[in-house]
């Protein structure tokens, strides 16, 4: 039985995600809500709408995103004085993706690639051996 490979390469994956952050603007109409809010906002992955201050916005995790659950929420921060949080480091607004991963998974996954990794130091271990071995009877 064959399986239809739907993921989508790198282009076409820019090319949904420049579409959505079009729509995420053209999308903003003049809010209803009183109070202070934070804005609107496109971050690369996903679009947050306009949020009470002082509260955190949910979205879904993206699906395009390999690792992430797109059954877990992320969020994203704004600050009683209607801003969006600022990452400290970098001073950019952050949107906290970390809950979409499963860190149970996530320990899994490496613990497999370091074992990936210990097999492959092996392997080139013994192939330097026996090239020396090989090379020590060819040159008397």
């Amino acid at each position: 039985m064959e399986t239809e490979d739907t993921s989508l390469n790198q282009t076409e994956v820019e090319a949904v995600l420049s579409a959505a952050e079009i729509e995420c603007y053209n999308a903003s109409a003049p809010s209803n809500r009183s109070g202070l809010m934070c804005p609107r906002i496109w971050d690369s992955w996903v679009c947050w709408d306009e949020t009470p201050a002082g509260t955190n916005a949910l979205a879904p995790c993206p699906d395009h995103v390999i690792g992430f659950d797109p059954n877990r929420m992320a969020y994203k921060e704004c600050l009683p004085d209607g801003s969006w949080f600022r990452h400290p480091e970098s001073n950019r607004t952050w949107s906290n993706y970390t809950t979409c991963v499963d860190q149970a998974d996530l320990a899994r996954r490496q613990a497999v690639n370091t074992i990936y990794e210990i097999g492959y130091l092996i392997s080139l271990c013994a192939l330097i051996i026996s090239l020396v071995i090989f090379c020590s009877f060819r040159y008397p």
